[in-house]
């Protein structure tokens, strides 16, 4: 004979619990590595999206709300992953190129900068390496220019900002 209350056995069982995963750091930026392996496989237009398409998932992001990225991906890794992306573009071949009238790959790309790179530092360090020599010199051909031919000053500082800061910001807007 069983003992057990009548109100045990009609009792429903309990919930089985969901398990619970914590996804650790290095795994988003595991798996945009293997995204990125796979971009620099990659030989035919489809493939290059299809790779992108799997580094965006791995981010999390979705609908260019980049705003949740910081969290998991180290900024180290950021700035790798925009340089990866820069060197693949520049040696992607016809499989990098919007041929066919469509403007995807280029899409896809912007997109994956911005997230990356959202500053475009990447594409300005080069520039910002030598800016503090090239202010420098513009600097004392100012200071030059107001000894000597203090009327035509107010010219040169003008021209004098356009030659230091147009390269910045011709880079940054011409960025893709």
């Amino acid at each position: 004979d069983d003992d057990t209350p009548a109100a045990v056995l009609d009792a429903p069982a309990p919930a089985p619990r969901a398990p619970v995963f914590v996804a650790l750091p290095d795994d988003a930026e595991a798996s945009i590595q293997k995204g990125l392996d796979e971009l620099s496989r990659a030989t035919t237009k489809p493939a290059v999206l299809s790779s992108m398409e799997k580094i965006a998932e791995a981010t999390g992001v979705l609908d260019e709300d980049f705003s949740s990225l910081s969290g998991d991906i180290t900024p180290i890794f950021k700035r790798q992953t925009a340089v990866k992306l820069s060197e693949l573009r520049a040696k992607g071949g016809s499989a990098w190129r919007d041929d066919d009238g469509s403007s995807s790959v280029t899409e896809a790309y912007g997109t994956l900068k911005r997230l990356f790179d959202p500053l475009h530092v990447v594409e300005l360090g080069p520039y910002l390496s030598i800016l503090p020599f090239v202010g420098g010199a513009v600097y004392l051909a100012l200071l030059g220019a107001q000894k000597l031919v203090p009327d035509f000053f107010q010219y040169a500082y003008v021209v004098g900002a356009v030659l230091t800061f147009a390269p910045l910001v011709f880079t940054y807007f011409s960025a893709a």
